[in-house]
């Protein structure tokens, strides 16, 4: 028998009501109450259980971020993630410590980021894109190129739902 911070603590079963925490409620999808001080309560979900494929994942995330105070806890990352410079961009390709290509081939790059930019209309849609990688937890695009004039660099981008893709096991 010990005591520690007030509490009785013992291996017969008469004395369980002097354990300082309550008895683990038996939930079928895993979870268990956690009572807090006041009128808070909340509740822990385990997300490994029967879970057997990336889709179930990406499921199971996106139901979660339904629940009102994930949601919010999202919009709070969201926000603080995509953040704007003075010039109201909120993300820019520094090329400048890369000394291994030349101006023009960086001067290239740079080209073709900004078009990749407003190809996603980054400006307007960059949170939505964010949000939907940081729930999801990946995010698939398709890029077309003009196949008779290559050079002319990425003409379109298709944004994939990551339940559509697989994974191939090929060896």
């Amino acid at each position: 028998m010990a005591k520690f911070f007030g509490f009785l603590f013992d291996k017969k079963k008469e004395n369980l009501q002097n354990i300082p925490v309550t008895p683990e409620a038996d939930f079928a999808d895993g979870s268990t109450i956690i009572e807090a001080g006041g009128s808070a309560q909340g509740y822990a979900i385990d997300l490994d259980t029967n879970l057997r494929s990336d889709i179930d994942l990406i499921r199971k995330y996106r139901e979660i971020s339904t629940h009102a105070e994930v949601e919010i806890a999202i919009d709070d990352i969201v926000n603080e993630a995509i953040v704007e410079d003075v010039e109201g961009k909120t993300v820019k390709l520094d090329l400048d410590y890369i000394k291994d290509i030349s101006v023009a081939t960086k001067k290239k790059i740079k080209e073709e980021f900004d078009n990749i930019l407003y190809l996603l209309n980054f400006n307007h849609q960059g949170p939505e894109l964010f949000r939907q990688w940081y729930i999801d937890g990946r995010m698939f695009h398709y890029s077309v190129l003009d196949e008779n004039n290559p050079s002319e660099g990425i003409k379109k981008i298709i944004q994939i739902d990551p339940l559509k893709i697989k994974k191939n096991n090929r060896n």
